[in-house]
């Protein structure tokens, strides 16, 4: 089964090996986990976007979502906020990780609507972030 994990994970990272210490067990839950948030991210084909193997945490939330653009493999941990209103809206790269309860916002008002974010490739965002416009 180690092997099996081993090769799917090696889709996205060529490199990856699991270390010796890990018993199969704990490899097993990290993988359930893994495949519950990659189908938590087909919940955007409702709303006509292509996850491209995205993974969800839970409670994910976005706002204005029509402008926001992301490559594949984007993760997001639990609590994640992503709001777009702005006039570009939001870009992520491949490989983007935002940590659990993180906020990417590009404007906080309707008065003065942000320009844009754009995050770009194999970046990592950590745990209760803030990106984005002030809070007003």
């Amino acid at each position: 089964m180690k092997t099996l994990f081993e090769r799917i994970v090696r889709l996205r990272n060529p490199a990856f090996k699991f270390d010796a210490a890990l018993s199969s067990a704990e490899i097993f839950y990290f993988s359930f986990r893994q495949l519950v948030s990659l189908l938590r991210g087909f919940k955007l084909l409702l709303r006509f976007k292509n996850p491209k193997r995205m993974m969800l945490g839970k409670g994910v939330q976005f706002f204005n979502i029509h402008k926001m653009l992301w490559g594949q493999y984007l993760k997001m941990g639990d609590g994640v906020y992503i709001s777009a209103l702005g006039r570009l809206g939001i870009t992520m790269g491949n490989n983007v990780g935002i940590g659990a309860y993180s906020r990417v916002v590009v404007a906080t008002t309707l008065d003065q609507a942000g320009e844009y974010i754009s995050i770009g490739n194999h970046v990592g965002i950590g745990e209760f972030a803030y990106l984005g416009a002030p809070v007003v």
